[in-house]
């Protein structure tokens, strides 16, 4: 999916709940679509994207596999280091535009199992 993506959310819950369920998580993507995140929001959101970043990286079997991707869609290796500068330069306009490009319930699938 490295030209479109593909996300998901998961919930458990009772079926009773299932359509307010539903209805949060689109109230959530529409919050993303018309509200930039707060200082301490976006803050938050970067120190959680970093320490996940770090923690992959520490994997030896992770490596090896994150440096042949880079290559593909790169062109070239990104160091961790630039990797976590890349971070810290996102904004929170930036993740409202881009969340206005993919948070869109008329373009959303959703799957259901029971």
């Amino acid at each position: 999916y490295a030209d479109s993506g593909i996300m998901s959310i998961y919930f458990g819950t009772e079926e009773r709940h299932l359509q307010k369920s539903i209805d949060l998580t689109l109230a959530e993507f529409r919050k993303f679509r018309e509200d930039k995140l707060g200082t301490v929001q976006l803050h938050r959101a970067k120190k959680q994207m970093t320490g996940m970043l770090i923690r992959h990286a520490e994997l030896p079997e992770n490596r090896l596999p994150g440096m042949a991707k880079s290559l593909i869609y790169n062109g070239s290796g990104i160091s961790l280091d630039q990797k976590i500068k890349n971070i810290e330069r996102i904004t929170a306009e930036e993740i409202r535009d881009i969340a206005n490009e993919i948070f869109h319930p008329e373009t959303a699938s959703i799957v259901i199992f029971k």
